[in-house]
């Protein structure tokens, strides 16, 4: 009884009550005024919707009791049906694009981190931050080049550009150091210290100048 139109023009002609019981949040969207009778396909109420053909096709599957749930190959497919779910508020479908993600996290930690971490997902950030930071090498010589490398090894992942100056600067701090606050957000505990050196190099800062 509604068409959704993904950004690039594909129509998926949907049940809303399916999609209301999924999400309040997805039944307030799909509820544009009605027209006073529907006899026709062209009067079903068409919504357009920011998500691409693709990413609705996912959406949709894991909304859908009876229909074969989609088989998400890449990184790239789980970060955009995660986030069209958190959007949403689809609570099933951020449970299970989750467990995705975290398998992910064995052979791309950096970019899993990433995406958990510009969704406000802290353990799985925390995972991979872990997984990530245990490859390293283990003598002190060879964890001196690695430092001076790491940098240049992290940008090179498109979605590191993505994450907040405070996220990178914590990550780097939880290398060198192993100690570990959080990295999605800072501490909420933020004590000031008269050493300017130690106030600049804080890892629950938001921003690295």
């Amino acid at each position: 009884d509604i068409i959704l139109v993904s950004s690039n023009h594909v129509g998926f002609k949907i049940h809303k009550i399916i999609l209301s019981v999924a999400s309040t949040c997805f039944g307030d969207l799909l509820s544009p005024p009605q027209p006073a009778e529907q006899t026709q396909e062209s009067d079903v109420p068409h919504v357009a919707m920011e998500e691409d053909g693709e990413t609705l096709d996912h959406l949709l599957r894991f909304c859908y009791p009876i229909v074969p749930k989609p088989g998400i190959a890449t990184l790239t497919e789980v970060n955009n049906v995660l986030a069209a779910a958190t959007k949403y508020d689809l609570k099933i479908v951020i449970e299970q694009i989750l467990k995705r993600l975290e398998d992910f996290a064995f052979t791309q930690p950096l970019r899993v981190f990433a995406i958990a971490c510009r969704m406000g997902f802290e353990d799985q950030a925390r995972a991979a931050a872990k997984i990530w930071k245990d490859r390293r090498p283990i003598s002190r010589e060879e964890k001196t080049a690695w430092m001076k490398t790491v940098a240049a090894q992290i940008y090179q992942e498109t979605e590191m550009r993505l994450v907040s100056a405070g996220a990178f600067f914590r990550l780097m701090e939880y290398a060198r150091t192993s100690k570990l606050e959080g990295f999605c957000r800072p501490p909420q505990s933020i004590k000031v210290n008269k050493n300017l050196d130690e106030v600049y190099s804080r890892g629950d800062g938001n921003v690295v100048l």
